[in-house]
């Protein structure tokens, strides 16, 4: 393989990896940080959609599978994409502190060394993550459900003009065209028969509209003994 290509398929994976997180360890200093939690191993499917391209793009979704030993030992594999079709296979895996990213058109994994940083599956798969929420601003929303707790998120955004001078439609809506600013909201739900909660649903809405939503459609808890 060539130096060259070598480079594009590493900035691809970068690329394809930017939802993923990574918590260094001697940061997660309080008992109540996201490191200090995990939860049992299980697998689960979820699929995201909204417009990956821009707003202005049409919506595209992804199906990813997780199969999670524990938060030092998971794999995430995506299963479809209409966003990505050519994707479809890509492995990544966290163990023994290497990240290593899969990707199925490429013979050569790609192998990053975390040392005591813990790699997230994405931002919003972060064990203990609901313990932070109400310490960035989001509230509480009542509900029915006695297992799900849902938190809830609003803020006014100014619309910003691109370089040139041209409101680009990629990050903001078209009502930006005329107006200051839009109203962007999240809610996130999450199961509270799992210790610790696990999030089960994202919805992600600007000025009433859904732009994206990650929706956990399968899981199931493991043995403890992996048996």
């Amino acid at each position: 393989m060539s130096s060259q290509l070598s480079r594009v398929i590493a900035i691809a994976a970068i690329v394809g990896v930017s939802a993923l997180v990574i918590l260094g360890g001697q940061r997660q200093t309080s008992a109540t940080a996201p490191n200090a939690f995990d939860w049992p191993p299980f697998e689960m499917t979820y699929v995201n959609e909204g417009h990956f391209n821009g707003l202005s793009q049409p919506a595209g979704s992804e199906t990813w599978s997780i199969i999670w030993h524990s938060k030092h030992d998971w794999e995430k594999t995506l299963v479809a994409s209409s966003v990505n079709p050519e994707a479809v296979g890509d492995v990544y895996r966290f163990r023994d502190g290497n990240f290593v990213v899969d990707q199925s058109t490429i013979d050569d994994d790609i192998v990053r060394e975390h040392g005591d940083g813990v790699v997230m599956p994405g931002p919003w798969l972060v064990p203990g993550r609901d313990t932070a929420l109400p310490g960035k601003g989001y509230s509480t929303v009542p509900q029915s459900e006695p297992d799900r707790l849902i938190f809830q998120h609003e803020d006014v955004v100014p619309c910003q003009p691109a370089p040139d001078g041209m409101l680009t439609g990629l990050s903001q809506p078209e009502s930006c065209n005329s107006a200051d600013s839009f109203t962007r909201r999240e809610t996130i739900t999450y199961r509270t028969d799992i210790t610790p909660p696990m999030p089960i649903e994202i919805v992600n809405t600007i000025d009433g509209e859904e732009i994206s939503q990650m929706s956990v459609t399968e899981l199931t808890l493991l043995p403890e003994n992996g048996s």
